[in-house]
């Protein structure tokens, strides 16, 4: 038999429970809506300012070529309007888009975030890494869209003289290995502060991120996760062993097949077995990945990363590890793309 006593606890419990429900969905709700309204959800907060003459922590591998100094990162995020015509290729109902610039090394890079407009807080996120003589937008319009179904949200870049950071007579593959080696370095440190932005953003999960990268982005995203625990999978489309004596990008067999592409590409080329690159070479970095998972997606067919090296660079690789074939060139199918997302999203949010 219940007592008075016990009926008036019971229904204390139950009003301090319904009153706390109501507070948290309370918060929630004001939470979405700042993120619409692009107030302080979207107001990134500094990085911790470290002790002067500290660089970012990197793990022991190869060598160490991609420290870096830290410093504060303040920027505003401003919604994304589909400004010179590319709102037909990027904007979607399944995300939020934001546009920013960060300081990195120097320079400051372009930006792109995009927050799905389902799911709950705080967000996994993806790192997206255009291949060569593409850009952030391609990989927001090939990935961000699928990633954000899943309640995944997701970040691309520009790499150094790539996108919105081209500069006319340049080309990130220089006939001169030390200025090709140096946009390498650049790009991963680029990656790097990228990481420092999305760990001072409130509505994005430490513990959930992944890079996806696509060509050159494969070979820096790459580098980027052996070189920074907070990445916690990668997948690399397009990706295989840089063999020395090779000439990296662009490709005269790609040329060959692809005549309209040469004027875009250029004719810029760096020979791999420049001492330059002793220290850079993917297959140097890719076994200490391990034991995060890591996935390689190529075409059986591709002029550029031939099977055969797409082959050595898996071997290379440590445990978890998967490879997906397709019967494609470098441009692989749109299942590659399906194929990728599902990898990453389950990696991130298993179960």
């Amino acid at each position: 038999m219940i007592t008075r006593k016990c009926r008036l606890w019971i229904v204390l419990t139950a009003i301090f429970i319904t009153c706390l429900s109501i507070s948290c969905s309370g918060r929630v709700r004001q939470r979405i809506a700042e993120r619409r309204e692009g107030l302080s959800e979207y107001r990134p907060t500094e990085v911790n300012e470290p002790p002067a003459g500290e660089t970012g922590e990197a793990t022991e591998g190869p060598g160490e070529p991609f420290g870096y100094e830290l410093a504060p990162i303040n920027v505003t995020m401003v919604p994304f309007q589909g400004e010179q015509g590319r709102g037909d290729l990027l904007l979607s109902d399944n995300y939020d888009l934001f546009s920013f610039e960060y300081p990195s090394d120097g320079q400051d890079v372009p930006a792109l975030f995009a927050m799905p407009t389902q799911g709950g807080l705080p967000f996994p996120v993806v790192l997206l890494l255009h291949g060569h003589r593409s850009s952030k937008d391609y990989m927001i319009h090939r990935y961000s869209r699928r990633l954000a179904v899943d309640g995944v949200a997701s970040m691309a870049i520009d790499l150094p003289l790539e996108g919105e950071r081209s500069v006319e007579g340049q080309n990130f593959f220089s006939g001169d290995p030390k200025t090709t080696a140096q946009n390498i370095r650049r790009a991963v440190i680029d990656c790097r502060r990228a990481l420092d932005w999305l760990s001072s953003q409130q509505n994005v999960d430490l513990d959930q991120i992944a890079i996806i990268g696509y060509s050159l982005g494969s070979w820096i995203g790459a580098m980027t996760t052996a070189a920074d625990q907070r990445v916690d999978a990668v997948a690399l489309n397009v990706m295989g062993v840089g063999e020395p004596g090779a000439i990296a990008g662009p490709w005269p067999s790609f040329l060959e097949e692809h005549p309209t592409l040469e004027r875009l590409l250029g004719q810029g080329g760096t020979d791999l077995s420049a001492p330059e690159f002793s220290g850079l070479l993917i297959q140097r970095w890719v076994g200490t990945i391990s034991p995060r998972p890591l996935l390689m997606l190529n075409g059986r067919n591709d002029p550029i990363v031939t099977e055969q090296n797409a082959q050595k660079l898996f071997d290379a690789a440590g445990e978890p590890k998967d490879i997906y074939w397709y019967d494609s060139g470098h441009i692989l199918p749109p299942q590659a793309t399906e194929d990728c997302v599902k990898w990453s999203v389950d990696k991130l949010t298993p179960g």
